[in-house]
């Protein structure tokens, strides 16, 4: 399966970051709750597949964009990129569902927890750091960088798309120090970091591994990929911005189907 020859169109998320996405698309982004259910944005909805891959709808009416998890619940950006910014904002779920707003104002892409609880939201140049109690501040800026997706590792190292100038993944330290961890990508974009501190980058129809010490390796391809998540075995599971379908792939590579006809069952 491939999809490399793709028509993209730019949007601007949050007002400052532009981002180019396929025409009619939406960012296919993963996440896991502990309890190994997999969480997947899908239209307005918000859908949960189960460990044996059973779809509900989760939370519905939304434009998701981002999605990340704390151990208090899942977190939303919602808000379309053209949207009016008093209409953006990153929602909080309880398990069984109920809504609340951490935040307004804000919506991206990029989101991802440290393991204090503090939240950072990528937008445009910035990238934003939210304490448990809400105090935002900002977290790094950076002339010419468009920060898009964000992962974070045990160490509480970010490490963020930049698909300004040059295109590469930046590494930030918890202290706020910024350096080019990987570079020579074309075009890279959704970020996992495995158990082992490994770091797998959706690249333009492969998926690329990079160790602690920055060593690139190809994970795997033939896949045009964009969202990515762990579960607790190690497993990688990957969904592609215009696929109906969620690939499962084991710590060796071998790639299987998960899911498949990715539409709402309500």
């Amino acid at each position: 399966m491939k999809l490399l020859n793709r028509l993209f169109v730019a949007l601007t998320v949050g007002g400052l970051a532009t981002i180019l996405v396929p025409a009619g698309a939406q960012a296919a982004r993963l996440v896991f709750d502990a309890a190994g259910n997999l969480f997947v944005p899908h239209g307005d909805s918000v859908l949960k597949l189960t460990a044996d891959g059973t779809k509900s709808t989760f939370a519905t009416g939304l434009y998701p964009l981002g999605l990340c998890f704390d151990d208090k619940g899942l977190f939303v950006s919602d808000g379309s990129a053209i949207a009016p910014r008093s209409r953006r904002s990153i929602l909080k779920f309880t398990s069984d569902g109920k809504r609340s707003t951490f935040v307004t104002g804000i919506s991206s892409v990029g989101m991802a927890f440290d393991r204090s609880g503090n939240l950072f939201v990528s937008q445009g140049d910035s990238i934003f750091k939210f304490t448990p109690k809400r105090v935002k501040s900002t977290f790094v800026t950076s002339k010419k960088a468009n920060f898009i997706d964000l992962a974070c590792d045990g160490a509480n190292n970010l490490f963020v798309v930049n698909q300004g100038w040059p295109v590469s993944i930046v590494k930030i330290t918890p202290d706020g120090t910024k350096s080019t961890f990987a570079s020579a990508l074309s075009s890279p974009g959704g970020l996992a970091v495995d158990s082992a501190g490994d770091l797998f980058v959706a690249e333009q129809g492969s998926i690329l591994k990079f160790s602690p010490d920055g060593t690139r390796s190809t994970f795997a391809s033939g896949l045009d990929l964009y969202g990515m998540a762990f579960d607790r075995a190690g497993n990688l599971f990957a969904a592609g911005w215009e696929s109906t379908s969620i690939f499962k792939f084991t710590p060796d590579g071998t790639p299987s189907t998960f899911a498949s006809d990715l539409v709402s069952p309500d």
